[in-house]
């Protein structure tokens, strides 16, 4: 999974599988973009108006909750944000 944020279009996109083309795009959501193979399978997410959706305080945990409280139909990338996310806050807990 790869992350990348476009700033001057204020999109973030997760990159879910490497080496598999888009063949199809759905917006399960207003400026919220699933891209999938030729297969059916989610490849990757679009996001689009991010700053609006993420303070900059905390860009990384914010993205990943809101990727993580997507609609069931972005099942695959909510899955992944979730373990992400819990990897993300585990390590920045004091030891």
């Amino acid at each position: 999974m790869r992350i990348t944020v476009d700033q001057e279009a204020d999109i973030l996109y997760v990159k879910l599988l490497d080496g598999k083309l888009v063949e199809e795009s759905e917006e399960i959501e207003p400026g919220v973009v699933v891209d999938y193979d030729a297969d059916g399978t989610p490849v990757g997410l679009e996001i689009w108006n991010i700053s609006q959706r993420v303070p900059p305080s905390r860009p990384l945990v914010e993205a990943l909750e809101c990727i993580a409280g997507l609609p069931a139909s972005a099942a695959p990338a909510t899955d992944i944000a979730r373990r992400a996310l819990s990897a993300v806050e585990s390590a920045a807990r004091p030891r």
